[in-house]
Parts: structure tokens; C-alpha cells; sequence
């Protein structure tokens, strides 16, 4: 079908309208509000040991560019 017949379907209402989704929950949280600053200090503490931060991260079950943000929050520098 051409983009013109497409849309003289759609000036004459002959297209079908999309069955509507169900609308996903996601649960948002704070890092502060997930993890004690004792946790937090832990897992900075493995890092600069060395632990890998995609193992940390995944562990912790969030993303690592999200764990990242949190270990510079907590030490002021990751580098």
C-alpha cells in the first residue's frame, strides 16, 4: 500500500484503530532509599578492591551506569 492510499484510508475512516495496552506499573525508587549508606559504603568498598562494577550492579539489581551514579554520589570521584 502507498502512503497516499494509506492516508485517503485514513480521511475516508476505513482504518482500524489500535486495541488499547494494558499500561505497565514500574516501581521508581531512590538509590538513598534502596540501599543504607552502610550498603552503599560496602560496595564502594569492593570496588575500589577491584570488583567489577557490572557484577556490583547486577548483584545490587540495577543498571551499571545507575550503580555508577551512585558510588560517585557516595566517594565525590569513581576515577
Amino acid at each position: 500500500m502507498t502512503i497516499a492510499a494509506a492516508l485517503e484510508r485514513v480521511d475516508a475512516g476505513h482504518m482500524k484503530s489500535r486495541p488499547p495496552q494494558a499500561i505497565l506499573k514500574t516501581q521508581r525508587y531512590r538509590i538513598a532509599d534502596r540501599f543504607s549508606s552502610d550498603e552503599l559504603a560496602q560496595f564502594v568498598a569492593r570496588y575500589q578492591a577491584g570488583e567489577m562494577s557490572t557484577a556490583l550492579a547486577r548483584e545490587c539489581g540495577i543498571a551499571k551506569s545507575t550503580w555508577l551514579f551512585a558510588v560517585d554520589g557516595e566517594t565525590g570521584s569513581v576515577s
